[in-house]
């Protein structure tokens, strides 16, 4: 079965992604799994399990494109080399068979078909692979924002210090 994934953006704003795969359909409300907000420690430690989940989806979606795409290249060269038998027992000239062979595998439906799903599977590796970038960046924000929490605290503590040493003299 393959991983079916779609986004939407509903009015509010928040991005909303359906995937279903062999576990089942699964709804996720994008926007918040991707927020920087709340405590940081908790957003850290729930970051690594999202970016997995993530990331595992978009291997599965990847694989997926490349069976596909593995498949197109299969029918393309079957019904390539049934064409080309057709044309030569047409007597239509080598040099001529080539774009018949071309117009009229671009015409089958087995190869449309073929190119839909490629084509389909390529959309659904992309959505994939920006939902992963979109959990690097949160790293890396997360990442700047605790650091940034983190000299704040420092110089909280310093300002304190400070002033516990003016109140001793």
């Amino acid at each position: 079965m393959p991983t079916l994934i779609t986004m939407s953006e509903k009015p509010n704003g928040d991005v909303w992604v359906w995937i279903t795969t062999e576990e089942g359909p699964r709804t996720v409300n994008l926007t918040t799994q991707l927020s920087c907000d709340g405590n940081m420690h908790d957003l850290l430690s729930r970051h690594a399990g999202l970016y997995a989940f993530w990331a595992a989806v978009r291997a599965r979606l990847e694989a997926e494109k490349d069976q596909e795409e593995a498949a197109l290249d299969r029918v393309s060269g079957e019904i390539s080399e049934l064409l080309r038998l057709e044309t030569k027992a047409e007597g239509i000239a080598a040099t001529a068979a080539d774009k018949v062979v071309k117009n009229r595998l671009e015409q089958s439906p087995r190869y449309q078909e073929a190119v839909e799903a490629a084509n389909s599977a390529k959309s659904r590796a992309r959505i994939g692979l920006y939902i992963v970038q979109a959990f690097e960046h949160r790293r890396d924000t997360l990442i700047q924002l605790a650091i940034s929490e983190r000299r704040e605290s420092d110089n909280e503590s310093a300002v304190a210090k400070g002033r516990a040493i003016g109140m001793r003299g």
